[in-house]
């Protein structure tokens, strides 16, 4: 079976994370149970089955799982491409070099060029410092996976995505392949005054186009409003359960715990069929094109 079709599927993998980032989107709380190294084999097994093509593994911080990398190997083993999102904390080191090889695309995100702004939106000011060293490995050791860099826009940072973007393709070094550029959307239990963050829709596509007609040359610039993000994917959080983000909230839609590919195929259809995924958006909002 082929994945054409199928929505995009979003691992959580943990709950846990280095960060506490005021507009974080991850719909489960810190305390949700995380499924064991079997648990996600065995949902990865079916996933495949499934024919899903790629699967996002994220969080939280997907780094702080001590089987990352045995997750990892044996998704890319079964023949599905591994989208793994992280926040870069800690990445370069014994654990991403026994996975490398494995993953298809790495994402990574910066939403601010400056310590001020890094603080402000992610609570950690040396984002920025952060990205820039991982760019500066890579241009010494050039990866075979391809990179992603994800950058929330809000109300507070629209004035720094220039900046930002001349970070990313500013020293003739290694330049990311994606650079995906997100409206903000108030969704999640983690964020922190959300509608402070908010961002009207002229001032995000003002902001993106500018953004795409300076930079694209240089590197790929995909924009996503926030309505591109309803009913788009699944998401499978850590214990298994199952949400989908609609409007500024997630709907719980089931579980994929102790269930088979045939369960899957039958509930994705179930889903799609009552209008709670919208697989026509899917393709728009997939991890990556492998090809």
């Amino acid at each position: 079976m082929i994945g054409i079709g199928l929505p995009l599927i979003d691992v959580l993998v943990t709950p846990r994370c280095f960060l506490k980032c005021p507009i974080c989107y991850t719909p489960s709380g810190f305390g949700i149970e995380e499924a064991d190294t079997y648990e996600m084999l065995k949902l990865v097994d079916n996933l495949a089955e499934l024919g899903v093509p790629i699967i996002n593994l994220s969080g939280g911080e997907p780094l702080m799982r001590e089987d990352l990398p045995v997750i990892v190997e044996h998704t890319s083993k079964n023949g599905t491409g591994v989208y793994l999102a992280t926040t870069g904390y800690g990445l370069i080191g014994e654990k991403y070099e026994s996975m490398k090889d494995y993953i298809s695309w790495l994402g990574l995100s910066l939403d601010g060029s400056s310590p001020d702004v890094s603080r402000l939106l992610k609570g950690y000011p040396k984002q920025a410092e952060l990205i820039t060293s991982i760019m500066g490995h890579f241009t010494e050791n050039p990866p075979i996976h391809k990179t992603r860099i994800g950058t929330v826009v809000t109300s507070k940072n629209f004035h720094d995505v220039e900046n930002i973007g001349k970070i990313l393709t500013g020293n003739n070094g290694y330049v990311p392949e994606i650079w995906k550029l997100y409206q903000f959307c108030e969704r999640g239990p983690r964020q922190v005054n959300p509608e402070e963050f908010e961002l009207d829709d002229e001032t995000f596509f003002s902001v993106a186009n500018g953004i795409k007609n300076n930079f694209n040359e240089k590197i790929e610039v995909d924009i996503n409003p926030r309505k591109r993000m309803n009913n788009s994917y699944l998401i499978v959080l850590p214990d298994l359960s199952l949400v989908v983000p609609e409007g500024k909230r997630y709907m719980n839609v089931g579980s994929f715990r102790g269930k088979n590919h045939n369960y899957m195929k039958e509930h994705i259809y179930k889903l799609s069929k009552d209008g709670i995924l919208d697989l026509e958006k899917a393709p728009s909002n997939r991890a990556m094109d492998l090809q």
